[in-house]
């Protein structure tokens, strides 16, 4: 009976690790297929206020049709916004007092958001909700088998 408890340890495991991959992807309003760090993923689309965009040298004031690669960062100020493209995937809105993040994560290039007034997701794929909605059906699954398991000390045949 020791192996199935491994094995339901195993699916366990497994279970949390991948839905835990699920909640980091949902953190993303936005993600792309990989791409090398400093290849353009995206561009500014417009701009009102004060928004800088990173450069190797610091940061800028950011213009329309900058494009925005993997590391990239877009501070937007108060009183101000700014729209990003990324292809014909995604398109964000950002408000003020926030900032846009281009990271590299293990499947591809998430688009990060922060700050007090956040930002919001014009059009997006639906490869996050996949992703959860795969993850729930493992957690679902990691529950049966353990509770088909859990009852070794009841005999079933005598």
């Amino acid at each position: 009976m020791s192996s199935v408890y491994n094995l339901v340890a195993s699916v366990s495991f497994a279970t949390l690790a991948f839905v835990a991959s699920a909640a980091a992807q949902q953190a993303c309003v936005c993600t792309l297929p990989p791409a090398q760090v400093g290849a353009p993923v995206g561009n500014v689309t417009s701009v009102k206020g004060d928004v800088l965009a990173s450069h190797t040298a610091g940061y800028a004031p950011a213009t329309p049709a900058l494009p925005l690669s993997v590391g990239s960062r877009l501070m937007v100020g108060p009183n101000s916004s700014a729209e990003v493209a990324f292809g014909n995937q995604c398109r964000v809105r950002v408000q003020g007092n926030s900032t846009l993040k281009v990271d590299p994560i293990n499947s591809g290039v998430c688009i990060h958001l922060e700050g007090d007034r956040g930002a919001g997701v014009v059009a997006d794929s639906s490869q996050g909700m996949a992703v959860l909605a795969a993850g729930g059906v493992a957690a679902a699954l990691g529950g049966i088998i353990y509770v088909a398991t859990r009852d070794d000390d009841k005999k079933v045949s005598d």
